[in-house]
Parts: structure tokens; sequence; C-alpha cells
């Protein structure tokens, strides 16, 4: 949510922008992205939500926000519009290991993300993960662990993302006296193939490849997303492989 401009101002803006390029009948996800998008009173939360009911050609409502900050009210204020609208809930991991979690600042544990993404598949959500597949400080143990995490918790789908390094920031200075060094993107592409391998193929795949942000970033994949997820798919293809082909049944 942009401060600058209305809920309802961003709708009609994107929407037109689609609607120009693809010159068909579409239809759309509200996504309620940047920050936390459960952190306000349940009221205020309702004020914003309430704001795509309106626009009959949004057909999902998709809440970005952190494991910690899913209240049980917040996920049955949630759960409310699942009559009107499919309902995504994304909850931001990106690592099972409990030292990567603690460096990384995240402010949760696994158990807490569990718990989480666990309450709010009882109330009938679709629970997105959101993963970093190339951090440093995990293995690629990690990684298999990560997709086995995933699978027992029986979550909708996934995000994964690559690491970069945001100009300002304690990562930053931790890359410039050379206490982190990055992995390459040859890193990135072993990781997520792993991770797809153990993933249980009935989850989606939301992203394989994400965007860093043009401006403020001193270190990021160096390579275009297309070129990025093209050369994923030929190595793939060189292995034979595809996602949950050493995926074990899930108890």
């Amino acid at each position: 949510m942009s401060p600058e401009h209305s809920v309802e101002e961003q709708i009609l803006s994107l929407r037109e922008k689609m609607m120009r390029k693809y010159r068909s009948p579409l239809f759309f996800i509200a996504y309620f992205q940047s920050f936390s998008n459960t952190y306000a009173p349940i009221p205020v939360l309702k004020s914003f939500y309430d704001r795509i009911l309106p626009f009959r050609d949004i057909v999902a409502l998709d809440v970005s926000t952190r494991p910690d900050l899913v209240c049980d009210e917040v996920l049955e204020l949630l759960a409310s519009y699942r009559d009107e609208r499919e309902v995504f809930l994304e909850l931001g991991l990106q690592s099972v290991n409990s030292e990567t979690l603690r460096i990384l600042n995240r402010g949760h544990t696994l158990g807490e993300w569990i718990d989480g993404a666990e309450r709010a598949k009882q109330k009938g959500l679709s629970v997105i993960a959101h993963m970093i597949l190339d951090l440093p400080w995990d293995s690629e143990q990690d990684i298999v662990a990560a997709a086995q995490t995933l699978n027992r918790v029986g979550i909708s789908g996934v995000k994964c993302h690559s690491l970069y390094v945001v100009a300002g920031t304690v990562l930053a200075k931790m890359v410039e006296t050379g206490d982190v060094r990055l992995l390459p993107p040859e890193a990135y592409i072993q990781r997520l193939i792993l991770f797809l391998e153990h993933l249980n193929p009935e989850i989606v795949i939301h992203r394989l490849v994400s965007d860093a942000p043009k401006t403020g970033v001193l270190q990021k994949v160096d390579r275009p997303k297309s070129l990025l997820i093209r050369e994923i798919e030929e190595e793939m293809a060189k292995r034979d492989t595809w996602q949950g082909k050493r995926c074990r049944a899930i108890l």
C-alpha cells in the first residue's frame, strides 16, 4: 500500500494499464504486499481490505505479512472474505535454520512460522511461504529441510527469492567488511533445483526468481530474470529432474 495513493487509485491505475496492454477481459488479485499488512487494529485493516469489494473483477485478496503478526482475530477477518474471494496469506520464512533466522534478525522462530501457517490453514486460508534459497549461512541440508518442512505443514504455494544487499543495511556492512560472502548465481540455481526436487509437487510455485530494486542495491544476482529462469529450465532438463522427484511420501 502506497501512502501517496489510495487503494482505489492504485487499483484503477494498474487495472487501466493492464487493460491497455492485454485488451481483453481480465481478472485481478488485490495484493497488499509491502511491509506487514496485518499490523494495525482490526477496524483499520478491515477498512483497507473492504475497498476491493466493489471491484468484481478482483477475484482474490492476497495479504503479505510476518508470522508473528497473525493473531486469531486477523485470521478470522481474512477468512470472512472467503465467501466472495479467494484469500492468500503470504508468510515470510526465508530459512528453517534457527541461526540464520537470528543473523537475519527475523524476530521469529521456525516454530512461530509453523504455528501461524497452521492456524491460517485451519481458517481456510491459502498459505504461501517466502524462501531465500542462497543465504550464505544455510547449507544444502537446510534447503532440503526447508522443502520437507513446507511439505509437512501442507502450504498451498511458495515464492522463491535470491538474496540481494541493500545499501546502508547491516548486511551491507557485513559484506563490505568481508564477514559475509554472497553465493554466485550458479549456487542459487543448484539450491533452487535441490529445493524443488524435495518439494511436494502439489505445492504451487508462484515465483522462481525475484526482482531486486533498481536502485539502492549493492549486490544482487547479475542476470536478468528471464535469463536466469531459462538457465534453471535448461539445467533441470539436462538432469532429467522435476519438482517432487525426490519428495518422500507425506505422512
